[in-house]
C-alpha cells in the first residue's frame, strides 16, 4: 500500500500511515498477501481463469465482468480488498467515477482507504468509537476479519468460532474456524 495514494501530496501524518497498515493487514486477511500480484486476486484466487490481469482493465469492464463471477466462482470480490460487485457500483456513484479509470492499485488503495472511512475510522482515530465497535464495522465490510463481540450483519452472522474460543469470526454462519483452531486440528493425529 502505498501512502502517497491517500496522501495526494498532502503531510504525512499518523492516521495515513496507520490507514496504510490497517489495509495491509485486511489485503492480508482477505487475499493472503500485500505484495503487487494482491491487487489482482480475484475471490478463491481464480485470477488466472479471466482473459487479463484485472489491474489492466477500467471499472466499468470489471463491473461487467463480475456479473458473472458469482456464478463462476462463488463471489463477486476482486481486487486487493476484495470489493464486490455491488460495493464497486455503489462507491462508483458515491464518488461520482466514471467508470473509465483503471482498477489500477492507486485506485484500489483509494477504494480501500474510503471505504475505511465509511466504516468510521476517523471516529476510532479520534477516539469517538471504541475498537471494538470499529472491528465490528470493519467486519461487516471485510468477512475475513475476527469481531470482537457478537453482531448480525445484514448478509451474514458473526459469532464464536467454537464453543471455548475467545476469538469471533466473520464469514457465513457459525462454519468458520479461527485459525488458532485450524492449526490446532491440522497439527492433531487423524
Amino acid at each position: 500500500f502505498r501512502v502517497k495514494t491517500i496522501l495526494q501530496g498532502g503531510p504525512v501524518q499518523w492516521g495515513w500511515i496507520r490507514a496504510a497498515i490497517l489495509l495491509d493487514f485486511i489485503a492480508q486477511t482477505e487475499v493472503g498477501r500485500t505484495d503487487r500480484a494482491s491487487y489482482d486476486v480475484i475471490y478463491g484466487h481464480n485470477q488466472g481463469k479471466v482473459d487479463k490481469p484485472i489491474t489492466s482493465m477500467t471499472l466499468s469492464e470489471l463491473v461487467d465482468l463480475q456479473a458473472s463471477f458469482t456464478r463462476k466462482f462463488g463471489s463477486s470480490a476482486a481486487g486487493r480488498y476484495q470489493f464486490m460487485r455491488a460495493t464497486l457500483q455503489d462507491l462508483a456513484r458515491e464518488l461520482g467515477l466514471k467508470g473509465t479509470q483503471r482498477f489500477d492499485p492507486n485506485l484500489q488503495d483509494r477504494l480501500g482507504y474510503h471505504l475505511l472511512k465509511r466504516r468510521g475510522y476517523l471516529d476510532f482515530m479520534a477516539g469517538r468509537i471504541s475498537r471494538t465497535e470499529f472491528g465490528g464495522r470493519l467486519a461487516r465490510e471485510w468477512a475475513s476479519l475476527p469481531v470482537l463481540t457478537t453482531t448480525k450483519g445484514a448478509t451474514r452472522t458473526v459469532g464464536r468460532c467454537g464453543p471455548r474460543s475467545e476469538l469471533l469470526c466473520g464469514g457465513m454462519g457459525s462454519t468458520r474456524r479461527s485459525s488458532r483452531q485450524r492449526r490446532s486440528r491440522s497439527s492433531s493425529p487423524r
